[in-house]
């Protein structure tokens, strides 16, 4: 008998041990909890234009602001950048809003460097703001993820405009004379390498017939019928004009700053040098050869463009009027809420030779 009690000894003694145990690892420390997708944060540094360091719980993490593309250090405008997002920071709430970029599998996504993609945001006055917007409205970030012509496709998510808020960075007015920031400092171009000369910007005069199809915009020519000699892809583009390129609605947004001008693809596979544009749009105090500019009330539309009638739920409208299209690059404006031209678009419609 002496045996069992030595057994039941034996066996009190490692119960006791594993209560002990248990109780030094309960509960889990907070590092070791999952990481959640949106929470508070506090800023700890600001490492860059776009770069910080946030605190979560007792993590720390090195954070990149989704959506905003900035001058990198070493290019034009990256000190400046980074001293106004300092600013920005100084002035928000100690406490904000954090939201981690996830993929369609629920991974957190990180960028080229590791860091994680957030949206930071606070209140004021009962409005949403966001980091992101406080750079663009100062012309310090505009939307997207820089890419290269040759880059390849990045996956669906990165590319999702999820990220802008009703504030976002891709909201501001482009009727409004680019004075601030990058466009100021280094002639619109965001990735303008430190030493190289700046050359001013000015929008592109819009060559529209009285029919309202797009045949240029400044130097660059364009058919209103669409064969394999006259589309015209983002390589094609990049030799006519400098192109600074970003992921964001679609995986080829091309920014022409010399130009004030966005084009944009609509392919997702392959990478942009042979992507066919799909589309431009104004940007800044943009003008017609036909006399018509932006910043001009929308009751002067119909002089230079007869056939125009606009469409006042949607703001504008097609210059050559309603009904199906039949040319490639038909023009058209947007309207604004103070009832004036806002910018000029026009679209590589489907219209091809049988």
């Amino acid at each position: 008998m002496a045996w069992r009690l030595h057994l039941r000894s034996a066996v009190a003694g490692l119960a006791a041990l594993l209560a002990i145990l248990a109780g030094l690892a309960w509960p889990m420390p907070a590092s070791a909890k999952p990481l959640r997708q949106d929470g508070t944060a506090a800023v700890k540094s600001v490492d860059g234009p776009a770069l910080l360091t946030i605190a979560v719980g007792n993590r720390t993490l090195p954070v990149h602001l989704y959506g905003a593309d900035t001058p990198n250090p070493g290019e034009c405008g990256a000190a400046q950048a980074r001293a106004a997002l300092e600013g920005f920071v100084r002035r928000a709430p100690k406490r904000l809003t954090y939201n981690l970029r996830a993929a369609q599998g629920r991974k957190l996504t990180r960028d080229s460097a590791g860091r994680l993609w957030v949206n930071l945001g606070y209140r004021v006055r009962g409005r949403h703001r966001t980091l992101s917007n406080d750079l663009a409205r100062a012309g310090w970030a505009r939307a997207g993820v820089p890419t290269t012509l040759d880059a390849p496709t990045p996956e669906q998510d990165s590319f999702s405009s999820a990220a802008v808020e009703p504030e976002g960075v891709g909201d501001a007015s482009s009727s409004r004379p680019p004075t601030t920031g990058v466009a100021a400092t280094c002639g619109g171009r965001f990735h303008l390498p430190l030493g190289e000369p700046v050359v001013p910007s000015a929008p592109a005069v819009w060559t529209i017939s009285e029919r309202g199809v797009t045949t240029a915009i400044g130097a660059i020519a364009l058919s209103p019928v669409l064969t394999p000699t006259t589309t015209l892809t983002l390589g094609k583009l990049a030799e006519i004009a400098p192109v600074e390129l970003v992921v964001w609605f679609t995986p080829c947004l091309a920014y022409l700053p010399t130009l004030q001008v966005t084009a944009f693809s609509s392919s997702k596979t392959g990478p942009c040098r042979a992507a066919e544009v799909a589309g431009f749009f104004s940007d800044g105090r943009a003008s017609t050869t036909r006399g018509l500019k932006v910043g001009d009330p929308d009751s002067a539309v119909q002089q230079s463009f007869p056939l125009f009638e606009p469409d006042r739920e949607a703001f504008g409208g097609f210059l050559s009027g309603p009904g199906n299209q039949q040319w490639a690059w038909q023009a058209g404006i947007d309207i604004g809420d103070d009832d004036q031209v806002e910018s000029f678009f026009t679209y590589a419609l489907p219209v091809r030779p049988e």
